[in-house]
């Protein structure tokens, strides 16, 4: 994780990254992420948003989550055809929708079979 993305870190315009947040949040993954799913990349986008990205055989998945409110947003989309899934997640420390992501990350292959 960078700690150098300062005030003005995009086009001279966006506020610093919340460094604590950003760290929290790769615990979280650590912590609540099945040790059998890799755990993500992570990208800072604008506005408090950092994106996090997996590609998986034949998907590609990201989650948009919000600071400070842990919010996601997860898609998932499989490349040969596109199919699509949207779903919102809370992602704070302990919460059940890490089992749901868990889940969906697991399954991505057999819910594709089984439509």
């Amino acid at each position: 994780m960078s700690e150098s993305l300062t005030s003005r870190w995009m086009d001279s315009v966006e506020p610093s990254i919340n460094t604590v947040g950003l760290r929290q949040l790769a615990q979280n993954f650590e912590d609540n992420l099945d040790s059998t799913v890799p755990l993500p990349l992570l990208y800072p986008k604008t506005n408090g948003v950092v994106q996090a990205e997996w590609v998986f055989a034949g998907w590609d998945v990201s989650l948009e989550i919000v600071f400070p409110d842990m919010v996601a947003q997860y898609h998932a989309t499989k490349r040969n055809i596109g199919v699509s899934r949207h779903i919102e997640l809370l992602l704070t420390q302990n919460s059940p929708d890490w089992n749901r992501l868990n889940s969906l990350l697991k399954s991505l292959d057999s819910w594709f079979l089984l439509g």
